[in-house]
Order: C-alpha cells, then structure tokens, then sequence
C-alpha cells in the first residue's frame, strides 16, 4: 500500500498539512460521521521495527485514554494489513483543530507586530499547564513540546485571543520507540526545545517537559530561542554544556523576576526545574504580577520549594548526595516591550559588517513588562531582535554516560567549548532624556561566542553587544556609524566598522557577530567610536576629523606606576593574553583557563564517584591523580602522591596549578592567585569607575571562596591517596567521594545559600563577572580628553 493513499478505511484523505522525521499529517473526513479529522501516519520507514505495530496499539490506546480539553482527543487509531506487507500503515485518528500553530503564531508575530499581554501570556501557559499536568497525574510524558505542536483552535477564543491551545503529539516519542534523541541517526522532533536529559539519552520524564516549557516562554518573552547553531550536533551540545543568557540581559525590559522563572525552568539539574506545569504558571504570573488562576494556585500550592527562583541553571549538589551532573549557544530573535505599553515583533535590518539585528522602536522601563492591574493589561513585545547573544560553554558532566551522551562528551572533552555567557549589562540607561558632558549613554559589552580551541585564543571575547539611549539623531544626509578603535599609542591604528547606525526614539542596540575566524576583540581594540559623516559612500575608516566624532568610550590605557600596568593591561591579561601562559602555549588569558581546568576537576569528581559504583579502582586512582594534577601543578603535585606516580594530564596544561602554595617562588603562580593579583590591581588602576571597582572586590571575595573549596577537595583526594586501595571501596570512601563531588561542583557551579536564597559564585559566576569588567561606558564626545 502506498505511503501517500487517497483513502484509509473510511477516511477520506483531503489535505497534507505536514511531514516530519516521524509522520505525516492530513486532513481527513469521515465518511460515516461526516466530520473534519486529522490523521496522523506513520512514516514506512520507521515500521522496519520488528516491535513497531505491537508497539503501536500499546501506547496509542494509552494516549487515546487522555481526555482533556486542551489535549487533542484521539477518535481512532488502526494498522493496515500488518502481517501481509513490508509497507504495512499505522495510523491514529484525531480531532481537527482550525487554527494555526503557536509556532506559526510566534513566526507571524514577529513580522507583523502582533502582541501578546502579560495576561495573555499566564491564559497561555495556564491552559498548556493544565493539559500538561493532567496528563502527567496519568503517567505520560509527552517528551516532544515545542511549538508547532501546540495548536491554536480559533474556534475558542474566550481565555485565549489567538486561539485556545490545543497539546498535539502526547506520546509520540515513546510510541515510535526512542527515547532519546536520534531514529536511526535522524533527530527526534525538533531539538530547539529538548532537554539536557533527553540529549544525552535518557528517556526524559516530568521535568523534561517542564524544560521545553522553559524554552518556549523564553522564546516568547525574548524573541530568540535560548540555543541555537549551524547544525543539530552543536544545538544539542549547548542544551548540556551551555549557559542561556539570562532573558533580561536580552530584554532588558522583562522584570528579574520573570528571568528567573525562566532560567528554573531550563536547569541543567531537572531536580532545579519547577515540579509541575502549574507551578510554573503560578510563578510567571507571580512574576508579571497577574492575578494567580484559581486552579493553577491550587495545583501548585503543594510544590516542594526546594529550589528557589535563583537557583543556578547549572546543578547545585547537596552535601552526601550525588545527583545527576546533567549539564547546562547562541540564540534567535529578541522581544522588546514599547513606549507604548505593546510589545511588538518586528523584523530586523543587517546592516555594515558582520552579522547586526537592529531592533525597531524605544526601549521603555523595565516596569512596562509587569501588570500593574489598571484595566489596560500590560503587553509583552517582540521587537525587532538583535541576535542573541552567544553564552558560554558551561558544561557540567553527566553522572550516567549513556546513549548521546558517551559521544558528546568525547566532543565537549576535545572541543572544549569556551566562555561567554553572553550580555550582562554594566548598568541601566540613566532616567535622564538629555546628555550632558560625561554623562552616559549606554553600554557597549564584549560577549564570546564559544568557537574556542586550546590553540589560540579565538572565540574569547569575539563579539560585542551594544545597548545606547538618549542619542540624537544624525543631521540631514549624514549617518552615524560604529567602529572598533585599536589602542590608542600604536605605531599603525587599525579600526573595523560595526554597522551604520539606525537610531529609533533615541536609542541603538545590536548584536555584532565578529569575523569568520572569531578574532578576540579585546587582544587589538580597546576603543568604540560612532561618528558622524556622510550617508552615502560608507567610509572604509572613522573620519580623522574629531569634530565628527559624537559618542566615545574606552578602556583606560594610564600605566599605574606601581605595578607597571594599565587597567587594559589587566583585562588582557584576564580575557585575552597573557604572556606567563604564552610561553607555557596557553593562549586566551587567565579567566578561560580557570574556567575550563576547574570544570574538568569536577568532571574527574564525578566520575571518581561513579567508579565507586563500578567497583573500578584503577579509575578511581585515574580520577584522584587527574585532580591532584589540575589542583597542585606538576611540581607540588609530587608531595601529594606516591613516588614514582606519572602525570596524567595534558604536559601543555600540567605546569599551571589551581592552587597557589608558595607565593614568593612558585613560578607560574597559580590561576586563583595570579587572577586575584590582576584583580588588586585594576582597584588601584587609574580610570577605573567605582562599579568596577566594587565588581572588581566582588570578584577576588569570590575567588577566595572557590580556593577554599578546592581546598576541600584537594585535602579529599589526599585521604584517598594515602589509604590501599582497597580501602577504597568502602563506605567511608564512598563519604570521601562524595563530599569532594560536591565540594567541586560547588567551585565550579557555586553554592546556594539556604539563609539568603542567593547563589554563592563559583568559577562559573566568576567567569561572567571578569567579562563585565570589560564593558565601555559609552558618552558624548568631548575633544578634551
């Protein structure tokens, strides 16, 4: 029988509607009943499994059992001939709902400035929520929830103005019979909104689906999807290895609140997400300040709330208690809320070089994103998006390597995916519309885009994200254009144009995407410019005319004579070069080394801990040298294991401890004190702003945090060491173990204080401040300077 048939049964077939890597979907029409319906049929290839058709009935019959509202109903579900042919059909009958998808909603509204309220947006995941966890209380996961398989039935619009949502797909996943990521080496659904989990080949479960809820609010509010890239590999690697940059870094309108939801939701560790849909629901609204449903209060009123809003989206171990070290790139379009209180999609302009989203129309207060319950709801807009921008690569290995999961980590292993979790904004615009001398205008931010390797320092510091208010218009025929500037005493100035400038009600922003070899900005420029000249021809070089420069910014470059260097000096040592690593091989400044050798002595923790449960001590003793290596260098590493043990790490990166022993005569000093040196003195470096000063002190407190818990792991892997190895099998050691898992994971990913609620940095939260100390304060410009 063929694949594409006119008729089924008593079905006629009228319309496809849709193909994807598991089905195809008509509109169909009952013969008997005289209805509009939906079939759903099962691609051919995929019934090349034996256990398909049993398969099949089982799980069909289980999602024909939900009946819910705002879940499709299945009316009927049939194989064809299953025994005869090779090309036997399978295939489910449901309910045909009129209406477009949310996803072609989204699409739409971003082109043609549809706008959702803050109510709208609680209506909207109250009804999805409601399906959700009913369907959850009767043990299916759906496992697939993206947009376009939530569908919007125009025929009901009472609670919903663009249609009552409607969950298709319940199921799918587990009834083809993959609970992972791949069919025979094709992606399952679309991996956009998968989670961590499910990538790595786990099977997925409630807080999976409370994930792709995640993904799909972000999108909402921001405009872009949290992970993105070129192919679905590098998608899949960001859902586990990256950070998301928190929503309102890319809408600076969307209350912290809000961000917070968000980012719970899309925590590597599903213990962090939120327990049920409801509960969810009950936060967004909370966040927006809309009035709690009734029902979704009562739903989610019995959530453990283990887990506060700003608990890290990467996982967060407790004391003895080994979780799952499930991990946390770029994104796609960003919403921005109007002067007008509408927060409209609109779409983007590239102009200049590289890669530039310009958003059309204002930037209101923050506050507009919030319902303040006057009769008019607040909306939510998507404006015109710059590209998101690219986080960093956070990984934080998995406790059970299975599936996906074995391969990708070989590649986040050789790969080793670098920093950046993108904008975090110095400070907000000032609430004053004019701009006198001196007076900010907004912020310029060096972002990473990740495209690291060990070999050089690309990929690091390698885009910039540019956020300005209060600006004036150009003059009549002339245009304001953006430039990178070198530094200021070079023998030979080189400069790079960013975009010509297009200002809507006073401010700019755009995301600008580097070059094609991710060349680390901060290495050759230290100065932005926008200046002011003709619109037509676009010059190849800022005008040398300063009368034409109107908005300056810098990053100071006065040596201080105590120390010999600038504040520059100190950021390029931290973020780009610096010259102790040179010689070692070690490009890419101090920051990226921290970050990635800390985050491989939590990974060697973990799987120390899972060698336990092996009972594999030659990997335990693997483990514990590999960690001593990272922790004690090679030259102090000698005293804290047996004569004779070899090094087991890379020779290149062996050199370099964590740990500093001997301040006087340790050469090279190690990262954590020689980081907290350059930290002293950008303090004491002249031109430095009393933010970076403060960020600075900040900063060097939590470096002492994170010396103190490698400390704890280090004097762990010490007791290990000087016991047999047999002893190491018992459940003293397994304490051992897992106390230094966790003091690990808390270097890396930082500790959540259960008195303030607040996240206590780890190397994570320490790699995104360094990079905040690298932000332009951008100003009128004044000659005199």
């Amino acid at each position: 029988m063929s694949t594409n048939p006119r008729q089924l049964g008593k079905y006629e077939l009228r319309e496809r509607l849709g193909s994807g890597g598991m089905a195809e979907v008509w509109k169909g029409f009952d013969t008997q009943l005289h209805r509009y319906v939906a079939i759903k049929i099962m691609h051919a290839n995929l019934q090349n499994d034996p256990e398909f058709i049993t398969r099949f009935v089982r799980e069909a019959r289980a999602i024909a059992s939900l009946h819910h509202p705002n879940i499709v109903q299945i009316y009927d579900f049939q194989t064809v001939n299953p025994s005869e042919s090779s090309n036997s059909l399978a295939y489910m009958v449901m309910d045909y709902v009129e209406g477009q998808t949310l996803a072609e909603f989204l699409r739409h509204s971003s082109g043609l400035g549809k706008s959702l309220s803050a109510t709208d947006i609680v209506n909207l995941f109250a009804s999805i929520s409601r399906a959700i966890d009913y369907a959850h209380r009767h043990d299916m996961i759906h496992r697939d929830i993206k947009p376009a398989n939530i569908l919007l039935d125009k025929r009901n619009t009472t609670n919903n103005p663009m249609g009552e949502p409607i969950l298709s797909d319940f199921g799918i996943a587990k009834l083809i019979g993959v609970s992972s990521g791949t069919v025979t080496g094709t992606w399952l659904g679309t991996p956009m909104y998968t989670s961590p989990e499910q990538v790595q080949g786990q099977p997925g479960n409630v807080r999976s689906d409370i994930y792709s809820l995640g993904v799909i609010l972000y999108e909402i509010c921001t405009g872009i999807k949290p992970f993105r890239g070129d192919t679905i590999t590098a998608i899949a690697l960001q859902h586990i290895t990256t950070t998301p940059t928190a929503p309102d870094l890319v809408n600076s309108d969307i209350p912290p609140a809000l961000s917070k939801v968000i980012l719970r939701c899309l925590a590597k560790d599903p213990a962090a997400r939120f327990g049920s849909a409801s509960a969810l629901t009950a936060a967004v609204a909370e966040a927006l300040n809309v009035p709690i449903p009734a029902d979704i209060r009562a739903a989610s009123s019995s959530e453990d709330a283990t887990y506060p809003m700003d608990a890290p989206t990467v996982l967060v171990q407790e004391p003895g208690i080994s979780q799952s070290r499930a991990m946390s790139s770029p994104g796609a379009t960003p919403v921005q809320v109007a002067a007008d209180s509408t927060v409209r999609s609109t779409s983007a302009s590239r102009t200049g070089q590289g890669s530039l989203e310009t958003p059309v129309g204002g930037r209101p207060a923050i506050s507009s994103l919030v319902d303040t319950g006057a009769e008019g709801a607040t909306l939510l807009t998507t404006p015109a998006p710059p590209t998101a921008p690219a986080p960093p690569s956070t990984s934080v290995p998995g406790k059970r390597r299975r599936g996906l999961f074995i391969p990708l980590i070989a590649l986040v292993i050789l790969v080793v995916l670098g920093s950046g979790v993108g904008a975090f904004y110095w400070l907000t615009h000032s609430s004053t519309p004019t701009v006198g001398t001196n007076q900010s205008v907004g912020h310029v931010f060096l972002l990473s885009s990740g495209q690291v390797n060990e070999q050089s320092s690309q990929g690091i510091n390698d885009e910039l994200q540019v956020d300005l208010g209060h600006l004036s218009l150009p003059a009549h025929g002339k245009a304001f254009y953006a430039w990178l500037l070198s530094d200021k005493k070079v023998t030979e100035p080189t400069s790079i144009l960013l975009t010509t400038l297009t200002v809507t009600n006073g401010g700019v922003q755009f995301h600008y995407t580097g070059d094609a070899a991710h060349t680390n900005l901060l290495e050759y420029y230290s100065r932005f410019l926008i200046t002011q000249e003709d619109a037509s021809p676009t010059p190849n070089a800022p005008s040398l005319d300063q009368r034409n420069w109107r908005y300056y910014a810098e990053l100071p470059q006065v040596v201080n004579p105590a120390d010999n260097f600038s504040l520059l000096d100190h950021l390029r040592h931290l973020l780009a070069k610096d010259p102790t690593l040179e010689s070692l091989g070690l490009p890419g400044g101090l920051d990226i080394w921290l970050f990635r050798n800390t985050q491989k002595v939590m990974e060697w923790t973990g799987s120390a801990r899972d060698c336990w449960q092996g009972h594999d001590t030659t990997c335990i003793h693997s483990n514990l040298v590999r960690i001593l290596d990272y922790l004690d260098g090679k030259v102090y590493v000698q005293t804290d294991v047996p004569a004779g043990t070899p090094n087991l790490v890379n020779p290149r990166i062996a050199p370099v401890a964590l740990l500093e022993f001997d301040p006087q005569n340790q050469n090279p000093p190690g990262y954590l004190y020689h980081i907290n040196k350059h930290l002293r003195g950008i303090i004491q470096a002249p031109g430095v702003t009393p933010e970076q000063r403060q960020l600075a002190a900040q900063i060097s407190t939590e470096l002492n945090t994170v010396t103190n818990w490698l400390e704890r792991v280090r004097q762990d892997a010490k007791k290990l060491m000087a016991i047999s190895q047999a002893q190491w099998l018992s459940p003293a050691s397994l304490s051992i173990l897992n106390d230094m898992e966790t003091r690990a994971s808390y270097a890396y990913t930082g500790q959540l204080d259960p008195n303030t609620n607040q996240n206590q940095g780890g190397v994570l939260q320490i790699h995104h401040d360094i990079e905040r100390l690298a932000t332009f304060d951008v100003t009128a410009y004044n000659s005199i300077r």
